[in-house]
């Protein structure tokens, strides 16, 4: 199963995820992280990664700066430049 995509729509604070980037669902465990950033700052957070795969490393962003993407605009399965492999 494909992770969801997003497009990010604000900075997200990790230098190799500018606005515009398209990141992915982590498919692993966050251990708690994305439910703490949520609980602490009372904003939404999902956990996502740049590797299309969803696996790790992976970072929090707040749900209302993500816009999901159809699967048809992903091209291929290749990380996006600057993606940790």
């Amino acid at each position: 199963m494909t992770p969801k995509a997003y497009r990010l729509l604000r900075d997200s604070g990790t230098a190799a995820a500018e606005p515009g980037t398209t990141v992915f669902e982590c498919a692993g465990y966050d251990w708690g992280q994305a439910c703490d950033d949520t609980c602490l700052t009372g904003i939404r957070h999902v956990s996502v990664t740049l590797r299309p795969d969803g696996g790790y490393p992976f970072f929090t962003v707040p749900e209302c700066d993500l816009a999901a993407l159809p699967e048809a605009a992903i091209t291929d399965g290749a990380a996006p430049p600057g993606a940790f492999r």
